[in-house]
This record gives C-alpha cells, structure tokens and sequence, in this order.
C-alpha cells in the first residue's frame, strides 16, 4: 500500500487472473512481487536508520493490529491482525477525507483474495474499549492523540512523520461492526445524487420527520432550495 503504485497494480492483476492458489503453485511468476516488497522495506530501512519518521510507512495496519494482537483472544498471527488493521486504518483515514473509498476497496479487495481477515474477530469487536486503550500505547502517538499511517492513496504516504492523528470518535466509530468498506462510491458535500451525479447515500432507518426533513433538504436541487 506504501510501496510503488504499479507494485500493487501488478498484485491486484495476477491475484486477479490466478488467484492466491494458482501463485502458490506458480512460485516464479510471483516472487519477483516478493522481492519488490522486500526490496522496497530494505531500502527504507537504509533511508531512515534511525527511525525518524520514513520508517513508520513499514508500520501501516499495525495501530489496529498490534492491539487486536494484544488482547489475545483471536489466535490469528501477526500477519493476519495488521491485514485486519489496514482495513480499519484506511476506514478511518475515509472519514477524515484523506483517503479515497476506491483506494479502501481496492485494498480490501487484494486481503481478501489472499484469503486474509478483514474484519474484527469476536472478542475485539465487542471490547472497543479496550482496543482503544492498547491503541493509545502504540509507539507512533504523539501528544496524547492516536496516531496512523498517513496513507493518501495507493503508493503514497505524506509528512515528515508519515503518520496522522485519528479522534477517538473517528476510531470508535469505525471499529463499529455497522461500518464496513462499501463498493459505493461516497458523496462529496454538494454532489448530486442519482444519474447525474452517480453518487450512493445509504442512510439507516428513521421515523423522525426532522431527520426525513434533513434528508430532502440536502437533496434539494441547490442550496436554499425548498423542501415540502
């Protein structure tokens, strides 16, 4: 995800046409992918030898992975909890705007296909509490708030630090099992709706009019627009 945009392109293509199977048993097709992964954490490590902010790009997924690890109650490998930790990590760097839902879906898109989790195991799912707690120790926080890799698209991370803040709120909101990586693209503020704007809005269930009220406003042709 941090490495080579074409990297990543390539994986997505051969999982896609051979599958994670049909890789395993065609070894030399896929190593040369191996290798550039390796290749690409070497060369980052000789960058930043004394981990001053370029080494936290080999930390993405571990925020969320290293607490789920820590809990100890899921029997997954290391592996497998930063697999589920990239998906809440790019969840969460969603609702702050910073990443795209294409670059989320095609990420979870490429987990799944390597038969890894996505999703929170019992036991972590039902103790958010305690996910954050372990979170707020990880070692990439600064000034009391939680820190994540700061991916902004497929191949690229920015800051000096390569990490940024995430609210408790965004993180307690998307660790939620309602909240998932949608294949609908999100509506940006004052993007229309329907055909012309090819934009989906899912909302849950409501009886109250004031929020049906809301809703129709925000679907009103333009700005100031009457709702009846």
């Amino acid at each position: 995800m941090c490495a080579r945009p074409e990297l990543f392109a390539e994986l997505e293509s051969l999982l896609s046409s051979k599958g994670v199977e049909g890789l395993v048993q065609d070894y030399d097709e896929f190593r040369h992918v191996i290798v550039a992964g390796i290749d690409y954490k070497r060369s980052v490590v000789e960058e930043d030898e004394r981990d001053k902010g370029l080494r936290n790009e080999l930390n993405w997924g571990h925020t969320v992975g290293h607490a789920i690890e820590g809990m100890g109650v899921t029997g997954l490998h290391h592996g497998e909890c930063v697999s589920i930790g990239m998906v809440y990590e790019a969840m969460a760097l969603r609702a702050q705007g910073q990443l795209s839902n294409i670059a989320a879906q095609r990420l979870e898109k490429v987990l799944k296909c390597c038969d890894l989790p996505t999703v929170l195991p019992p036991g972590a799912e039902e103790n958010r509490e305690e996910l954050m707690r372990r979170m707020k120790r990880d070692k990439k926080n600064r000034g009391g708030a939680i820190h994540v890799v700061d991916v902004r698209d497929i191949g690229r991370c920015e800051g000096d630090s390569r990490t940024v803040p995430v609210p408790d709120r965004i993180l307690k909101r998307v660790l939620s099992s309602a909240v998932t990586i949608s294949g609908s693209a999100l509506v940006k503020s004052g993007q229309k709706l329907g055909p012309s704007g090819g934009g989906v809005l899912e909302l849950p269930g409501s009886k109250s009019i004031s929020n049906r009220a809301l809703v129709l406003a925000a679907l009103a042709e333009k700005p100031g627009g009457k709702c009846r």
